[in-house]
């Protein structure tokens, strides 16, 4: 047998192999599942902590301790490596309905109940950036470099999602629209993800999720010695608009012409002209 023959064999193997994996991760999910689903750097820490205050609430487990934004995930489960390397989500058997994943996923039609959580380019590409200097040692790049070759493309992966924006079993929230009505756009969250929640639950959730919240409580109980960058954090400014105060006009520039036409269906005005 060639070589040629060799590697089609291997590769149709592996192909078979592939579909097994993917059909055992596929009926290892419930039809209640939500699955809260960004491009890096877009508010999963954000939704996925209120998301969990409220099933702590409901589990009455804020009453020995605040929840913090590392002991959040064992109520709202990152699912990242679990979904890329097509591992059954069968740990998570326990769980009572609805369990709540994250997972930074393309559009994946196998997924129950998604919410979208959309964030303007500029401030993703800022947030990212730092997130690098903050968990990678050696990671020494520009602004500008990173900018202009980003580790992924965020307009392929929102162009996913908007293209079946339309399915009722997804809903597509801006970040920056949770900031500016939290009540009414986390109301619709926990509505989507059929978890009943009085005004009071609900405002109290919103209030523990605040970023200065965040914060203080990421410095109580976090140690921030372990990271490469030690100032760094993740909680950061969680602002609309702080990529004006860290982007030059030719970088900004850059993200606007490479992503305009999303930015203009999703309602992002342009910096530059």
């Amino acid at each position: 047998m060639t070589t040629r023959f060799i590697n089609i064999a291997a590769s149709a193997k592996q192909s078979v192999g592939h579909r097994l994996a993917r059909r055992r991760f596929v009926s290892s999910l419930r039809p209640t599942d939500v699955f809260i689903v960004t491009f890096p750097k877009s508010g999963t820490r954000w939704l996925g902590f209120f998301l969990a205050s409220i099933i702590a609430q409901k589990q009455s487990q804020l009453q020995s301790s605040p929840l913090t934004v590392t002991d959040y995930g064992g109520l709202v489960h990152d699912v990242n490596r679990q979904y890329h390397t097509l591992t059954p989500l069968n740990e998570f058997d326990g769980l009572l309905d609805p369990r709540i994943f994250t997972v930074h996923a393309s559009w994946d039609s196998s997924l129950p109940n998604v919410i979208y959580l959309v964030r303007d380019p500029r401030a993703v590409l800022v947030s990212y950036y730092h997130h690098f200097e903050i968990v990678d040692g050696s990671f020494n790049r520009s602004m500008s470099d990173f900018i202009s070759s980003p580790p992924q493309d965020w307009n392929s992966h929102v162009r996913s999602w908007l293209e079946h924006a339309d399915s009722e079993r997804l809903l597509l929230l801006r970040y920056e629209d949770l900031h500016a009505d939290p009540t009414r756009y986390f109301r619709d969250v926990a509505d989507f993800a059929h978890i009943p929640t009085s005004e009071v639950e609900l405002a109290s959730a919103i209030d523990r999720s605040r970023f200065d919240n965040m914060r203080r409580v990421e410095d109580l109980t976090q140690d921030l010695t372990k990271y490469a960058d030690p100032s760094g954090r993740f909680v950061r400014k969680g602002k609309v608009d702080s990529w004006r105060d860290e982007l030059s006009p030719e970088q900004i520039k850059l993200i606007e012409e490479r992503n305009k036409t999303l930015m203009e269906q999703l309602g992002y005005e342009r910096d530059c002209d």
